[in-house]
């Protein structure tokens, strides 16, 4: 993948606006974002190969995933992701051979057990 970008779900339209304008600072590059909602019935690869959608929506849970993102910039976007109260840190993820091949619900409920997995582990 040669641009960088981020896929998002649960995110009003303003909230995607000042998530990109932040690691687009942050980063120094123009990333480019696409929207999940209302395609949650959508096999993931098939999100990322359409066009990018702007009809953004909040909604929980709230989701990220890195597209064409290096390992240092994942790092940095952990710890540079907008603090503002009205932006929820997202679960992030990474495009996978397989999540890819998942519809965009599927990906959603993993990462809701995954979380919770994680919760229970060091609760």
């Amino acid at each position: 993948m040669n641009q960088t970008g981020l896929l998002l779900f649960g995110y009003d339209r303003q909230q995607a606006d000042t998530i990109k304008e932040t690691l687009d600072g942050l980063l120094e590059k123009d990333l480019f974002l696409i929207s999940a909602s209302q395609r949650e019935n959508w096999k993931v690869i098939d999100i990322l190969e359409e066009e990018p959608g702007n009809l953004f929506e909040e909604m929980t849970p709230k989701i990220c995933m890195f597209l064409g993102f290096s390992r240092e910039e994942i790092d940095a976007t952990l710890k540079g992701f907008p603090k503002e109260k009205e932006i929820a840190r997202p679960l992030f993820c990474v495009p996978t051979e397989h999540n890819l091949q998942w519809r965009f619900e599927r990906l959603r409920e993993h990462l809701l057990e995954e979380q919770r997995r994680m919760t229970r582990n060091t609760g």
